[in-house]
């Protein structure tokens, strides 16, 4: 969809339409998902690597007035 409305509207860059885009679209990454192992070794990367006092702040602030993905859910009793 986003290819075909940057068409059809068109781009200021080729002088065929209003939208400042530098492409046509298309060209996220939308709905890549990490495999298990790559995770694990992103994981590993991080642990022991100190975060600076303001990348603390942004983190908790980017989470304030977010509902927890786990809200309303039954927990489960685990042995």
């Amino acid at each position: 969809m986003e290819k075909f409305y940057i068409n059809f509207i068109g781009r200021l860059d080729l002088g065929k339409g209003p939208l400042v885009n530098h492409t046509d679209g298309g060209e996220g990454f939308g709905g890549c998902k990490h495999s298990l192992s790559t995770k694990e070794k992103m994981s590993e990367w991080q642990k022991g690597k100190a975060k600076s006092e303001e990348t603390r702040i942004k983190m908790s602030n980017a989470q304030k007035g977010k509902t927890p993905w786990n809200k309303g859910l039954k927990k489960i009793k685990t042995k």
